[in-house]
């Protein structure tokens, strides 16, 4: 066996395609959690996804996310408000949050499939 051609070939597993479908499988998670107003796990999920795709955001994006995520804890732990109000603007913490990840997840081609992608192959005739 020629282990110098083997590895001149291209590999058939991309893994790009298992990132990106664990991002997603995150976000689907995130929607039973909303569902379920389990806005602890929500953010515990937004944590993850935002350690997904920190490395392809610029300093000042992630600091961004970041920022966001701080003030949102911030807000689960603000005794000043009673437990519902708190919880509301936690909710509204962890949307807004979630809107800018997707953002930041769309401008990277992370949200939707590249026309390169394989799965696509029978398109291209």
């Amino acid at each position: 066996m020629d282990f110098n051609t083997q590895t001149k070939t291209a590999s058939a597993f991309n893994p790009a395609l298992k990132y990106v479908e664990s991002i997603a499988g995150l976000l689907d998670i995130l929607d039973g959690c909303f569902l379920r107003s389990d806005y602890l796990n929500a953010y515990k999920i937004l944590m993850r996804v935002y350690g997904r795709v920190e490395h392809k955001l610029r300093d000042d994006e992630s600091e961004i996310i970041q920022t966001s995520l701080d003030d949102a804890l911030k807000e689960f732990n603000n005794r000043t408000y009673t437990k519902v109000k708190r919880y509301e603007n936690f909710h509204k913490k962890l949307i807004e949050l979630e809107k800018q990840l997707k953002r930041y997840m769309d401008k990277y081609g992370l949200m939707m499939p590249s026309k390169e992608d394989p799965r696509f192959a029978v398109l291209k005739r």
